[in-house]
């Protein structure tokens, strides 16, 4: 209608009426590009909003599981460098059950601690990543992962140094029915573990190597804890940045 009108004007000579018309046009387009503008930023903020919600909530579980992990590290330290006192001042007898399982009969195969990514994945491969206009938001996250990175390069090293000192635990140990239980899980419905590690201390008393094995180890503890330190507070930094764009 408002074309034929034109042309009609056109005909006419009849400018004014035809800029008028034209400016309309123009004005309807405007408007509707503004509108569809304006819709889409309101589907990419509430979007925004669900996937913040959704990061936190994956840095959130994530610190959990990097705290728990680097506390048990420091604590197997700890272990080690009790038994290692007890040895030079000669009373191996007096060495707490709970630390001589959890040095001599601990498998030394660090594991990184997995980060919940699924939320990152998803962003980054639907290129949804540019809808978070906080760029701290996005440092923080990069240097999380990156630290996760660089603790699950850094472990298989560990590992085989670890592996290597700890096959001389093997004839310090044997694994029994009747041992000692140090540790059951006491959950409703849970079994008691019935098997367990006896450490023998007369040998480890007239070993004159076990302890220098031991502070190699009690080092190599530590450096992996430290080491999850290190994405704990990056991931810190990065719930420390989420918290005030999330709504409770």
């Amino acid at each position: 209608m408002i074309i034929g009108s034109f042309v009609e004007s056109m005909r006419e000579q009849n400018w004014s009426s035809a800029v008028l018309e034209v400016l309309v046009v123009v004005v309807g387009i405007f408007l509707g590009l503004q509108v569809d503008a304006w819709n889409q930023a309101r589907k990419d903020r509430v979007a925004e909003a669900a996937y913040l919600e959704r990061l936190h909530a994956d840095t959130t579980f994530n610190l959990a599981q990097v705290k728990v992990k680097a506390q048990s590290y420091h604590d197997r330290a700890s272990s080690l460098a009790r038994i290692v006192e007890k040895l030079k001042a000669e009373e191996v007898n007096e060495i707490e059950i709970y630390d001589l399982t959890d040095a001599f009969c601990y498998w030394y195969v660090p594991e990184a601690v997995r980060l919940q990514s699924s939320t990152y994945d998803e962003m980054t491969s639907t290129g949804d990543l540019e809808l978070i206009r906080d760029s701290s938001i996005l440092q923080n996250l990069q240097l999380a992962l990156a630290e996760n990175d660089r603790s699950k390069e850094e472990n298989p090293k560990l590992a085989a140094v670890q592996m290597d000192l700890a096959k001389s635990f093997r004839k310090f140990t044997e694994w029994r029915f009747d041992a000692p239980i140090q540790r059951i899980d006491t959950d409703t419905g849970d079994v008691p573990m019935r098997a367990g590690c006896v450490v023998d201390r007369a040998a480890l008393a007239a070993d004159p190597d076990i302890s220098s094995i031991l502070v190699q180890l009690n080092r190599s503890q530590t450096i992996l804890g430290n080491q999850l330190l290190g994405e704990q507070r990056a991931l810190d930094e990065l719930l420390f940045v989420l918290e005030p764009k999330v709504t409770r």
